[in-house]
């Protein structure tokens, strides 16, 4: 028997039924079938009722789907949960995406605010190069004063020499971070349905029994009625 060619179809979604139908769902395609349509409703948005197993669980059997009829396609059922989960994955990857687009405007604040103090820095140096011009300007006058008086009395050395002005040097280049790529989202195309699936049938229906002890068999024969109906050759029912 060739387990990759095989869908499988859960008859019955108690406490037995829906943990067996979740294992199976992470690995083959499943479909869980049960007669209570609210039932089904509720396990398609990943609430048990019973308690047996939380969203998170339900949601790990990304090949299980939820049907009242037994006769539904396995893989036209978990088509469109694939395509669920698909759009949900695209809205969680934009919120990505918005989340580093923030990053990057808060980088750009953050390079504004360095440009501005080096502007700042740059207008101080530009005053404390005036200042110093304004000392050159004063030494150059105080040369020329003491030149004049060398004609009438005995020659002076004058020291005079201004003292070598070091200017602070501008900032490095600041580099700004580019925004990034917005990220293509694709949808992969469905897989095909086939005929050729072999399917293989389990029934947990449940047998409850009466004040004497005796099963109540009615639940399982309608069970095996519903899969005689729809059973062809090479499945299989356990």
């Amino acid at each position: 028997m060739n387990l990759e060619n095989i869908q499988i179809k859960i008859v019955g979604l108690g406490y037995v039924g829906l943990p067996l139908a979740v294992e199976f769902g992470k690995k083959y395609p499943t479909l869980g079938c049960d007669i209570n349509e609210e039932r089904i409703s509720e396990l398609s948005k990943g609430h048990d009722r019973t308690l047996e197993l939380t969203k998170e669980q339900i949601a790990e059997a990304h090949l299980l789907s939820f049907s009242n009829n037994l006769n539904s396609d396995v893989l036209d059922s978990i088509e469109v949960k694939d395509v669920r989960y698909q759009m949900s994955d695209a809205s969680n990857q934009v919120l990505d995406d918005r989340g580093k687009m923030s990053d990057v405007g808060k980088q750009m604040s953050d390079d504004r605010g360095q440009m501005s103090d080096v502007s700042k820095q740059m207008s101080d140096d530009r005053g404390q190069m005036s200042d110093e011009g304004g000392q050159l300007l004063d030494a150059s006058n105080q040369i020329s004063d003491e030149r004049g008086q060398m004609s009438d009395i005995t020659k002076l050395t004058v020291v005079g020499d201004p003292s070598n002005i070091q200017h602070p040097s501008s900032l490095s280049n600041i580099q700004h971070p580019t925004s990034p790529a917005a990220s293509n989202i694709q949808q992969s195309k469905a897989t095909p349905a086939t005929s050729k699936k072999r399917t293989v049938y389990i029934v947990t229906v449940p047998t409850p029994i009466d004040k004497y002890k005796k099963p109540d068999l009615s639940p399982l024969i309608s069970a095996s009625k519903a899969v005689g109906n729809v059973i062809k050759k090479g499945d299989i029912v356990i």
